[in-house]
């Protein structure tokens, strides 16, 4: 993939963000989350993918993308044990063997921990749902969707999940619907 925030790429999701990202809403957000009212429209418990794992090089996971990666390591050791009865002087496999025990261990072990949300956002229905399925955390209230960043201090468009919905889309510079 060429480089996602090469000029040409973000301008692309320059245009991308100002079409996705309504507004920001801290206040709002903050406000109604500090005020435990009966009344209120949300509360903690409504936020999505509030929690995330954390892996030994400091990947970070959903419950879901930890599941999942979970499994896909379990799968990578059991073909690799194969290997390695029929060839169990093979360095490399006892190597790799060892190497998916330990982050499979480290992943199973890793504490949950909670995102620290610096912004909250309003977003489109449609980029709430990429965001939650990427395991951002997320608030629904009827037609609203907030999204709470759990980075600042740059551009929207040069957050890392913002690249990967862009690359999913396949609207960057160079492939088959870039927005140009």
């Amino acid at each position: 993939m060429e480089n996602w925030n090469s000029t040409v790429n973000q301008e692309i999701k320059r245009k991308f963000v100002n079409r996705e990202v309504l507004a920001p809403v801290n206040l709002l957000v903050e406000y109604v989350l500090s005020h435990e009212s009966p009344n209120a429209p949300f509360s903690f418990d409504d936020i999505t993918n509030l929690y995330y794992y954390e892996d030994a090089v400091g990947n970070t996971y959903s419950e879901t993308e930890k599941d999942d990666q979970l499994e896909t390591w379990s799968e990578e050791l059991l073909e690799a044990e194969l290997k390695l009865e029929e060839d169990p002087d093979n360095a490399a496999l006892i190597s790799r063997i060892s190497a998916l025990e330990n982050d499979i261990e480290a992943l199973e072990n890793a504490e949950q921990q909670i995102w620290e949300i610096y912004e909250w956002w309003m977003v489109t229905p449609w980029l709430a749902h990429k965001l939650e399925n990427y395991g951002e955390p997320m608030l629904t209230n009827g037609q609203n969707h907030y999204w709470g960043r759990s980075t600042t201090g740059q551009g929207i468009l040069l957050d890392s999940v913002i690249s990967r919905i862009c690359e999913d889309m396949e609207i960057l510079h160079g492939m088959r619907k870039a927005w140009l």
